[in-house]
């Protein structure tokens, strides 16, 4: 179950260094510096209220099957789904807190931004196509203590 959110790296590394990051078959709490992106798709509401119920799903479903295999690919971790809205971090699964490691965490969320936007506009395209509407996606990056 774990390994559908996080990065097959990710998991093997949390895997591996289990002892450092579980105790008594939970995640250890600590503190952290993560960066954190959030996407929601504007009109969301509306767009889904003029459709039927199964081509919602299925609509709502391929947008998050895509958005959420590009975060997984850029290192991110899937941490709660809303509706229409992600929230994913980077830089909870590692052990090291160095300024590099903060900065390249920050690096691979505005690269993860970058790939979803690219993405929202491929699926808009083939929504397009299959007379689907096409929505924007709004996208937020935060950095702080957790």
């Amino acid at each position: 179950l774990f390994s559908r959110h996080v990065s097959s790296e990710v998991a093997q590394a949390v895997w591996e260094k289990r002892e450092q990051f579980l105790e008594k078959g939970r995640l250890r709490p600590q503190k952290l510096v993560v960066t954190t992106l959030f996407t929601d798709l504007e009109g969301f509401t509306t767009v889904a209220e003029n459709m039927e119920p199964d081509t919602v799903l299925d609509w709502l479903n391929t947008y998050m099957e895509r958005m959420v295999k590009i975060i997984t690919n850029h290192g991110g971790m899937v941490d709660d789904y809303h509706g229409d809205m992600i929230k994913a971090d980077f830089g909870v699964f590692r052990l090291g807190q160095t300024e590099a490691d903060k900065r390249q965490d920050v690096n691979h969320a505005v690269s993860c931004a970058v790939a979803l936007e690219q993405e929202m506009r491929h699926l808009n395209s083939q929504w397009q196509q299959q007379g689907l509407p096409a929505v924007r996606m709004r996208i937020g990056i935060q950095t702080g203590p957790v």
